[in-house]
C-alpha cells in the first residue's frame, strides 16, 4: 500500500469535535499512521485514507495511563 493520509479530529472537554481543529498529515505506511495518530491525539478520532478511500476510522478513548483505540 502506498501513502496513507491521516485526518485527526480532537474532541473538546464536552466530547464534541472542535470546529476548525482538524489536522491532516501524510504517512508512508499504516503502521506509521497509527503511531502518528497516537502521538498527536489525546482524545478524538483519526481517519485513515488510501487512494482517496477511507480505510479506517479510529476513536481514541480513555485518559492518562489507560487510553485505548476503538474501531468506528
Amino acid at each position: 500500500m502506498g501513502r496513507v493520509q491521516i485526518v485527526i479530529r480532537p474532541l473538546d472537554n464536552a466530547g464534541a469535535h472542535s470546529n476548525g481543529s482538524d489536522t491532516e498529515l501524510d504517512s508512508d505506511s499504516i503502521e506509521s499512521a497509527l503511531l502518528v495518530s497516537d502521538i498527536n491525539l489525546v482524545r478524538g478520532t483519526a481517519e485513515l485514507f488510501a487512494d482517496g478511500k477511507r480505510i479506517a476510522r479510529l476513536i481514541k478513548r480513555g485518559t492518562g495511563h489507560a487510553p485505548f483505540w476503538e474501531l468506528g
